[in-house]
């Protein structure tokens, strides 16, 4: 545990309550999110322990900001309108809620940082390959490996059209935890997740009717190597990304590994902890006898906030460490 220290770095002011106290069992999730005004409100609900969103109750089709959807947060605690500026390339929370212009009390970091670190591992990912036409091109296609409770919160990866200069961002949901009864579903974002005052300009025709990119989705169950050439139809996505993977903890990712690296798709993986990313440096070498193309190194997008549901004594968030092959 060399990191332990430098892991409970944060900049918001509620960083103390949502990372110590929540850790020591003095404050509970429940606690944490009625201070912030958000407990039980819809997306939410999926990051407190005391009520997991049912994922067969997500919307289905088109997701459409409504009075079930969206922030929960009155407009300047979070990012409901677009950006008339270019972002510039950013690597801590820090610089990101300045160039959205928000206050460090807002929560929002608690439910941005899979969209978050999805953007940092492309930028790593573009710097390594020299590909930066990457983040430009007009279709950005991604497999996202092993989604869990991020299916309830798919609204706010309109960030990404916010964030990214492309026309198009594709995702393909692909895991063992998308529900049945929404394999194949494909789902297209039409704007901006709103904040909850009546006379935002969020709710203005022209921040409703469209992204400054289209960011769709297609669901798929099942293991990446089971069902990669069906996802794929001959067009290999531009990465693969595995957020909060556990590699040497399931013995399903041995084969899923092999495909990963026959394909040489450049590949991030996350976990919650160091000690995990470690095991799974070498479950990795063991397997594919590989090198790094992108080294361990922690993740300025981690969620900064305990997990309701911790089981070791170690410092633990979700998306804390990243690393990449291929």
């Amino acid at each position: 545990m060399k990191l332990g220290a430098v892991l409970h770095e944060f900049p918001f002011t509620f960083t103390h309550e949502s990372t110590f106290l929540i850790n020591k069992g003095i404050l509970s999730t429940c606690s944490f999110f009625q201070s912030q005004g958000v407990h039980t409100v819809g997306a939410w609900s999926a990051e407190c322990d005391c009520n997991q969103t049912t994922l067969s109750k997500s919307g289905l089709g088109t997701c459409a900001s409504s009075s079930s959807s969206g922030w929960n947060l009155p407009s300047r605690m979070c990012p409901c309108t677009g950006v008339y500026k270019g972002a510039p390339q950013m690597e801590t929370w820090s610089e990101y809620y300045i160039w959205r212009g928000l206050p460090l009390d807002s929560p929002v970091a608690i439910l941005l940082h899979f969209p978050l670190t999805l953007y940092y591992s492309l930028h790593l990912v573009a710097t390594k390959t020299f590909r930066n036409d990457m983040l430009t091109k007009r279709m950005l296609r991604i497999h996202y490996l092993g989604p869990s409770h991020e299916l309830d919160q798919l609204e706010f990866f309109a960030e990404l059209s916010v964030i990214l200069q492309v026309e198009h961002i594709h995702i393909d949901l692909i895991g063992p935890d998308v529900p049945i009864c929404r394999n194949f579903e494909e789902l297209e974002l039409i704007g901006l997740p709103q904040c909850s005052d009546g006379n935002c300009m969020c709710k203005l025709p022209s921040e409703t009717e469209a992204l400054k990119c289209r960011v769709t989705f297609k669901l798929w169950k099942g293991f990446y190597h089971d069902v990669y050439k069906q996802v794929a139809e001959g067009f290999p996505p531009d990465i693969i990304f595995a957020p909060n993977a556990g590699v040497a903890a399931f013995p399903s990712w041995i084969p899923t590994l092999e495909l990963i690296y026959k394909l040489q798709v450049p590949s991030i993986f996350t976990d919650f902890c160091e000690e995990a990313t470690m095991l799974a440096l070498k479950c990795i070498q063991k397997v594919l006898d590989c090198e790094l193309s992108i080294p361990m190194q922690i993740n300025p997008f981690r969620q900064p906030m305990t997990p309701p549901c911790k089981v070791m004594e170690l410092p633990t968030y979700s998306n804390c460490f990243l690393f990449g092959i291929n």
